[in-house]
C-alpha cells in the first residue's frame, strides 16, 4: 500500500517501508475498530514519506521526551502536537472523541517502524528465530542432556522439554 504509493526501485527493498507495512497490518488485525483511523493515518504517512519538503510530521525532543508535530492536511495550516508518552493529540478529533486520532496513529506507526530491530537468534532445538533476550543459553550446570551442549541456545519451550533449569 505505502510502498506502491512511493516511487522507488522495486528491486531494492526499503526496510522502513517494510516495517511500516508490517505495523499497519498488525494494527489492522489487533484493532479492527480503528480501521477508518488507520486508513487516514496511512494517507498521512504516504504524504509524509513521498513529499519530504512538506514536513508533515516532525519530531521535537524537549526535557528528554519526544513530541511529534503534525501539519494539518486541511487549508487552515494548523499544526497538532502528539505526545509520545500516551499518544494524545491536540487536534479537535482527539479531544471530541477522547480516542487516538489519525495523527497519533501515524506518529505511533513511524515510532514503531523506526525502533531498532531486535537481534534474532536461532533455537538449537526447534530452529525458531526469537530475540536473543528470550533465549536460554545452556551452561554445564543447568542441564544434563546429551543432545545439547554448553553455549547452545534454546527457546523456553525446548528448554522446558529437556528439563533445563533456569
Amino acid at each position: 500500500m505505502i510502498e506502491k504509493s512511493l516511487a522507488h526501485d522495486a528491486h531494492e527493498p526499503t526496510p522502513v517501508l517494510d516495517r511500516i507495512e508490517l505495523e499497519l497490518a498488525r494494527l489492522r488485525e489487533k484493532r479492527p475498530a480503528l480501521s477508518d483511523r488507520i486508513d487516514r493515518a496511512t494517507n498521512l504517512l504516504v504524504v509524509h514519506l513521498s513529499c519530504p519538503r512538506q514536513r508533515v510530521i516532525r519530531v521535537r525532543v524537549h526535557d528528554g521526551g519526544a513530541r511529534f508535530l503534525v501539519a494539518s492536511q486541511g487549508s487552515g495550516g494548523a499544526v497538532y502536537g502528539v505526545d509520545r508518552a500516551d499518544w494524545t493529540c491536540s487536534c479537535p478529533d482527539h479531544h471530541r472523541r477522547d480516542r487516538i486520532c489519525k495523527h497519533g496513529l501515524a506518529c505511533y506507526i513511524l515510532w514503531r517502524a523506526s525502533r531498532p530491530v531486535p537481534t534474532l537468534s536461532k533455537c538449537d532445538g526447534c530452529s525458531a528465530r526469537l530475540p536473543r533476550g528470550e533465549m536460554i543459553e545452556l551452561h554445564e550446570d543447568n542441564h544434563d542432556n546429551l543432545t545439547y551442549f554448553h553455549g547452545d541456545l534454546l527457546c523456553a519451550g525446548c528448554a522446558d522439554g529437556v528439563g533445563v533449569a533456569r
